[in-house]
């Protein structure tokens, strides 16, 4: 998990995380799925594990805890800005509804 405060639109986002996405896997944030997700083959049923399909379809119920957790640390972080009328009045970083 590696989260950035990124505002754009989403093909500079996309072109941005996948630049880093080269080198990111080393710093970022390990987090297990939850044991309530199961993954189920002919070899038996694995806890806290899902397919890609599935993991894309419910990651942020999948990610909840995590992204609460993030979003409280940010608010230990001073959000100021300069906009095009001077200084942005400072506000704690959330997570959008859909996250890109």
């Amino acid at each position: 998990f590696r989260a950035y405060a990124l505002e754009s639109n989403d093909q500079e986002i996309s072109t941005v995380l996948n630049i880093l996405a080269r080198s990111d896997y080393r710093t970022a944030q390990v987090e297990k799925i939850p044991d309530n997700y199961k993954l189920s083959s002919e070899h038996g049923t694995m806890s806290g594990a899902v397919e890609v399909g599935m993991f894309n379809q419910y990651m942020h119920s999948i990610l909840e805890d995590t992204l609460i957790a993030a979003e409280k640390s940010f608010a230990n972080m001073n959000n100021y800005g300069i906009g095009v009328d001077g200084p942005l009045i400072p506000e704690a970083l959330t997570f959008p509804a859909e996250p890109y």
